[in-house]
Parts: C-alpha cells; structure tokens; sequence
C-alpha cells in the first residue's frame, strides 16, 4: 500500500507552484485595477445575496447615470465593485439566471467616496412558496459554478466551498465529507427527498444520481442544527433541480475534454399562466484517466490488462416536472426522474459497479396563505429506488475460477417518504416520514449466496418545529426541536444470526428508539456590516441496517454487524461573523462538535465457538466518544468593476477515545481530511472571463492507523479557467493541474472489508471544454 510522505523533492514543487501563482496574481492585479487611482471620482460597491443570505456569483450589476452605463459582475461570496464612476445619480439593475431581476433607483455617488449598496434576489420559481434550510451555518452553489468547470458529477463540484472535502474512489461517484462528517452522518437529498445508495461499501452515493443538466443549485447545510430532516448530525447537502420559468425555454449544454469525458444534456421548459413542465436528457462517459506520472488510475489496482484502459464510468439520466395550478395560489407538483450507470469503476474497492439503475418519483402540493394568520402549508411525498450489480469480473481475484467473477452483490434500496408542513409567522411545523427497505446479497465462488443485507427495513416519524422571532431591533433568535420514532428490522437467514452470536453474544432482532433532537440560534447584526451568529445542535440518528444487521462470512475476515449498536448523536457548536463593507466580504467559522456513541469499524474477536464460523475476527462496529473542532475562513475583495479576488483556508481535527478492549489503540478519527486553502483570481468583464484557482493542501499525519491510513503528503495545483459569452451562447475552457503533478488530496481505508488498498490519486493535467445555448 506504501506510505507517502513529502520528501524535499514534493515540498520544492509545492514552494514553486505556490510562488508562481502569487506572482501570476501581483501582475494581474497591477494591471487591471489602475482604474481604482481615477481622482474625482466614486464607486458602488456590496454584496448581491439569495433568499438564504449567501453571496451569489457571476450576477450583473448594471450602473445607469447621466454619464451612460456601465456593468459590473459579483465574484465569489457575492461582492462586487464599480469603479470610476462620474459624481450623479444613478440607476442599479442586478440579473441573474434563475433570479427575478431587482432596480434601486436613485443611488447617489459623490467625488473620491465608495457607497455601499447590498442587494438580495429572490428565486425565479414557479412556486408561491420557495423552501430554506433553517438558521445554521449555509453555503449554496448555483447552477452556473457548477457546470462552468471540470467537475464530473455535484459531489465533486462541490468541494470549492469551504469546509467541503471529497473521497475519491474513482473517475466519478466521489462522497462528500463536510467538516468530517461523512456516510450516515450526513443528510444528503435531492428536492428535499432521501436517496440512498445501495451500495454497502458506498460505490454509489447520493450525490452521483443527478446530473448537472438537472441541478439548479445545491444548499449545503454545516453541523447539527437542521432539524427538518431527522439524522442531520453533521449536515445536509439537498441538490434542488430545475424548475420551469415563465416562457418556452431551451437549453444544450456540452463538455468534454481529456481522457476522452463527454457530458452533453438538453432540457426543455414551458411555463404558462395555468401549468408548466420542464424535462431533460443527459449522459455522461469517460475514460481512464492519468495521474501527473501518465500512469492510468487502474494500473497497480489489480485489474485484468483487458479492462486497464477501457470506460472509466457511463451513465444516462432523464427526468421529467409538471406543475399546475390549483386556485389563485395552489400549486400541484409531479416529478419523475430515472439514471442508469454501467461500467463504473472503483479501484478503492475491490469491485466495480456492472450497472446501478436509480429512480425518483414525488408529488408536492403548495399554497400560499389558505386561511387567515396562515403564510403556508406544503406537502411532499416520493418515492426514490436504487437497483445495484457489483463484481470483480474486471479484477484478476476473479481470473482464477470459471465463473465469470469470483464475489458479486446485488443490492436493493428503497425509500417511501414525505413531511407535511405548516407555516405561519415566525413559526414552521411539521411532520416528516420515512420507510427504508434494503437487502443485498452476496455470492462468493465456492460458497453460498448470503443475505449480506438481510431484507432491512427502517422506518422513522417525527414531528418538528422552528420559530424565529426578534429579541429587539437587529437581534433575532430562532428556536428548533424534534422528537423522532425510530424502528428497524430485518429478515434474518440462519447464517446471520449464527454470525452475530459467534462475535457479538447475541442474536438480533427488531429495534426502537426515541430520538431527541433540537437547535438554538443567535444572530446580531451591528449595522457597519459585521453580523455575529452563535448557535448550539444536537441532533440524533439510529444506527444504519449496515452497521446493525450486515453479514458476510468470508476467508480470513468475516463483515458483521453489531446488532446492540445505540444511537450516535452529535451536539455541536458553531460561532460565526460575517463581513461586508466596501466591498470586502469575509466570514470566519470557528465549530466544536462532542460526538455521542459515534460509530466506528474495528476489529471484533470471535467469542463463540459456532458451527461453520472458522474465522477467529470479523470487521464489525462499535459506539465510542469522539471530538471535531475546526475553522473556516473564506473572504473576497473586488478590486476593480471585472477584478476580484478571493481565498478561504478550511481545517478540522478528529479525535476518538480509544477501547483497547477491542483493539481500537488510534486517538485520530478516520476519513479525516487534511487542512485545506484555495486562492481565486477572477476576470469578468461580462463577454469575457477568467480564473486563475489555486488550491493547496495541507500533510495529513493525524490518520488512524487502526484502519490502516496513511499520511498524505501536503501539494499545491494551479487551474485556469476563462469563458465567452455571447448573446445566448456561452463557452469555457478548464486547465487543471497545469504543473502535472501527481497528488492525493486525502487517503482513507474505511470501507473495509471490500477495501482494495489502493491509494487513487487525483487527475494529471486536464483540460475541459464547455458550450452552452438557451434560448
């Protein structure tokens, strides 16, 4: 598996690439920002947020006066800037795709002074009623950053944003990891409905079943503070997809680039007075890529030399909404959407994904103000199913035997869910609900089909609340809780039962608990743009159907579940000040996170002797006591009308208290990422614009050795973005990892005990070409 560690040889190049992008950016910013040093005259500047409160990217600002017009465009975290205008009145437009346009007339500028004006769009949505993750700590990414990239699928879009790292298994299908929080722990939906891989070892995550034709943004939700859906120890990420505009609408969208990656998708919407619907198609292929060195991920992951260099991943997705409206201020909501995969591989694992078919269906209903003192009421029932084949016929494990693959599962999820909710004033209550099933089964040559996942069955109710209220002028504190039932079952085979005897004492069986969770907010605002917000989460969730019930035996190491696993909770802090005033926006996040019974993989010893259980250990779970804590900073400046600049620095250490009892000796928690910085040059002078991204990572030597991790090597990767718009058309160009180097953002051996051991570096220098046309 080796061990890297930085030499001086890795340390030089991070030095050198670091010191190039600092000088590329002195150069940039020297020459492009003289029109700040223009005598006699003014400037606007502020920050262009959405309904949530987040800076928005790529908005146009439009500045009209007696001395004529002029546009500007937001960069990162919002802000934007225009410079050198002639002392008068005037007149500010802010656009954005999917946005309703907003004015500001009158606006003064005087000689030599910054005015400073914030603006917040609300969404373009054919819905009376648009819905928010509640108070905590939010980032959100709009359409636009996250198609004008490389990024193959949402998961890995995502990890600009502080705080949010990814796990690499291979080509695509990256899990998300925000603030450490990963897996079970962390809610992670599309339209507010729970999709759930069926994966065991997690090959197929929630994010990897959308396809950014589909996606208009994504709200990524940090720490335990959402109680709208049950489970949120360490967040939520919901992925909303796109609704109809008013008009006939058109939209082709292509990317492809190295490594032979091809991802072209066409919607279509009508919006009417009555009814509107939207549908699109999408597919997705790649090739193998290349490490920095030109070695193929695949090489030395123990596939056969035929499946070395063939499609990294294929995937075809459509989906289908229609909207009607029901009185002057109902509205009914029907949407279906379907994705099928084949040939995806994961050298993280030890097989590879043959085909995975996921479906999502829902039926909403809306209305704005349906009896007196009521704002709202919405309700929203889906139904989402994933149907998943994995082998290791690709792998040389399965070249010695007849058979076409020596181990193979087939594993089913489904979920059936919904929530009812009601609003009025300061005040959200509701009702959420969800029945899980999931079952997999496991064929490994020379021994009998097991029920891996033995017909699981989750369900879970709970009523919720969450009221916002002022405490006085620019105070305001909101309050949240929820009270959950839980129960899980399954349908236990022989081999099951023997195997949780055999290591754990005990033979399964039906579970239930009582779940309390609940959150409490803080925010001042001091009227000279700083804004102060505390809070404090806690948050609860039952232990998944894997971690209670799965069950393989195997040669060597046996995979079971531990059936007497508790809750795990999480009760964190989070402290948070935000801001803005001329121009400059910044926030700084410092969080503590005291992890109850968190759930963790070790090593259990046999303790009894039963028939046909010959292993001596099996890889199981345990509860434990852990601790997160960490900081996020992010800020950006505009120095000029199309100048900005941006940068963010996101940390987080994880510890555990050990059990040598059971052989868990390492302090450091697993699948932990190292600490992380980005720096960001952007142009954008509305035809044309460009980036210049700097990303660096820290050496990771906090890992947990009981797991077998290893340190990760810091590094340092330069990208160059640049576009053109024109009218209706839009193009881009991504260069990733111009230097070429070979690097691994973070190294992580959970998933045992289908862990390959492999260590799947990130892509060598990739390039990435864009074309968009809406009409």
């Amino acid at each position: 598996m080796g061990n890297p560690r930085c030499n001086i040889g890795s340390c030089n190049h991070v030095l050198a690439d670091s010191a190039r992008l600092v000088l590329l950016m002195i150069l940039l910013v020297g020459f492009l920002a003289a029109p700040l040093f223009a005598k006699g005259t003014g400037s606007l500047t502020g920050v262009i947020s959405g309904p949530g409160g987040v800076g928005l990217q790529g908005a146009s600002v439009m500045i009209v006066g007696e001395a004529g017009q002029t546009t500007s465009y937001s960069g990162e975290r919002g802000v934007y800037r225009s410079v050198a205008l002639e002392p008068g009145l005037y007149d500010v437009t802010v656009e954005l795709d999917g946005f309703e346009p907003t004015t500001t007339t009158g606006l003064a500028v005087a000689p030599g002074s910054t005015s400073n004006v914030d603006f917040q769009l609300a969404l373009r949505a054919y819905h009376e009623v648009v819905t928010v993750i509640g108070e905590s700590p939010l980032d959100t990414v709009e359409a636009a950053e996250l198609r004008e990239g490389s990024a193959r699928d949402v998961g890995e879009a995502l990890t600009r944003l502080p705080g949010v790292w990814k796990i690499r298994k291979g080509a695509i299908a990256s899990d998300l990891n925000v603030r450490g929080s990963h897996g079970a722990d962390l809610n992670v939906l599309i339209d507010g409905q729970r999709l759930y891989g069926a994966c065991p070892n997690g090959m197929d995550p929630t994010a990897f079943h959308v396809d950014f034709a589909e996606v208009d943004r994504v709200e990524v939700s940090k720490g335990p503070f959402d109680i709208r859906n049950a489970g949120s120890l360490g967040g939520v990420v919901n992925v909303w997809t796109r609704d109809a505009e008013a008009g006939t609408h058109a939209r082709a969208a292509f990317t492809g680039g190295s490594w032979g990656a091809v991802n072209p998708g066409f919607t279509l919407s009508y919006g009417g007075e009555s009814f509107s619907a939207a549908g699109g198609v999408a597919y997705r292929r790649s090739g193998v890529y290349e490490d920095g060195s030109g070695i193929p991920f695949t090489q030395n992951a123990g596939y056969k030399p035929q499946a070395m260099d063939t499609d990294a991943y294929r995937a075809g997705a459509a989906w289908l909404k229609g909207q009607a409206r029901i009185g002057e201020k109902g509205l009914l909501d029907l949407s279906v959407a379907r994705q099928r995969a084949d040939h995806v591989l994961y050298p993280y694992l030890q097989m590879d994904g043959i085909t995975d078919t996921s479906d999502r269906f829902a039926l909403a209903f809306e209305q704005a103000n349906p009896a007196s003192g009521i704002d709202a009421i919405r309700a929203r029932f889906y139904y989402t199913s994933v149907d998943h084949w994995m082998t290791d016929e690709l792998r040389i494990s399965s070249a010695a035997v007849p058979a076409a693959y020596k181990m193979a599962t087939q594993a089913d999820s489904i979920v059936a869910g919904g929530r009812v909710e009601l609003c009025t004033g300061g005040l959200t209550c509701g009702i959420e609900l969800a029945d899980r099933r999931w079952s997999g089964k496991t064929s490994m040559y020379g021994m009998p089909a097991q029920a891996s996942i033995p017909d699981a069955r989750q369900r879970m109710i709970g009523p919720y609340a969450e009221y916002t209220r002022p405490i006085q002028e620019k105070l305001v504190l909101t309050l949240g809780g929820r009270v959950d039932g839980a129960w899980a079952s399954a349908d236990f085979q022989p081999l099951n039962q023997s195997l949780y005897e055999a290591y754990h004492g005990v033979t399964a069986g039906d579970r239930s608990n009582a779940l309390t969770s609940g959150s409490a907010r803080l925010v001042r605002d001091f009227r000279n743009g700083l804004e102060l917000s505390a809070g404090i989460g806690h948050s609860v969730r039952q232990p998944d159907p894997e971690e209670l019930y799965v069950a393989i035996r195997r040669s060597g190491t046996d995979w079971v579940g531990n059936p007497s696993l508790d809750p795990t909770s999480t009760t964190g802090v989070d402290v948070t000040a935000d801001f803005s005033k001329s121009g400059f926006a910044s926030t700084v996040s410092l969080f503590y996170d005291r992890l109850g019974n968190y759930i963790q993989v070790y090593s259990q010893p046999r303790q009894k002797m039963i028939p046909g259980i010959m292993n001596k250990a099996a890889k199981s779970f345990a509860n434990l006591d852990a601790r997160r804590y960490g900081a996020e900073v992010a800020a950006s400046f505009p120095f000029t009308s199309s100048l900005s600049m941006s940068a963010s620095v996101s940390l987080v250490r994880g510890i555990q208290d050990t059990m040598p009892d059971k052989g868990i000796k390492s302090s450091d928690m697993s699948e932990i990422p190292p600490a992380k910085g980005r720096l960001l040059l952007r142009y954008d002078q509305g035809r044309i614009w460009t980036e210049a991204e700097g990303i660096f990572g820290a050496a990771q030597d906090n890992v947990d050795t009981d797991l077998l991790e290893s340190p990760t090597p810091g590094y340092a990767v330069l990208n160059l973005r640049g576009g053109w718009r024109f009218r209706s058309v839009s193009a881009w160009v991504v260069l990733d990892n111009i230097f070429n180097r070979t690097y691994y953002e973070y190294l992580s051996y959970q998933r045992d005990p289908f862990r390959s051991g492999f260590k799947v570096p990130e892509p060598g220098r990739t390039i990435t070409l864009g074309l968009t046309w809406n009409h």
